[in-house]
């Protein structure tokens, strides 16, 4: 879970940092909102488990696949090349995780 909240609080550091150029195109940002949103709850999630003590022992290749997911969105986002989506097993007690992490793969690229 740890490596998971890592690689969200890189992206949000990178989002806050692009800020500027983002809001200069009205279109970009729309698009970049909903991205943004679900980044957003998906860091809640974690960091709710985190605080809360309610971390669990995830195998290890359902925890590769979450980390497949995440890069395959970032490599989306950066090179605008669309990749078959990842199937998410559940993780026990993040239910919503696997949701979000699914509708971020499913965001359709801008053109």
């Amino acid at each position: 879970m740890f490596k998971l909240y890592l690689n969200l609080s890189n992206v949000k550091m990178t989002y806050s940092n692009e800020y500027g150029e983002f809001s200069a195109n009205k279109q970009v940002l729309k698009y970049y909102c909903l991205i943004i949103f679900l980044k957003e709850q998906i860091t809640f999630i974690l960091n709710r488990q985190l605080r809360d003590g309610h971390t669990r022992c995830i195998d290890d290749e359902v925890l590769g696949h979450y980390l497949l997911a995440f890069e395959r969105v970032a490599q989306q986002l950066e090179k605008g090349i669309l990749f078959p989506s990842v199937t998410l097993e559940p993780i026990e007690g993040s239910h919503q995780l696997q949701q979000l992490l699914s509708e971020l793969q499913q965001i359709k690229l801008l053109k």
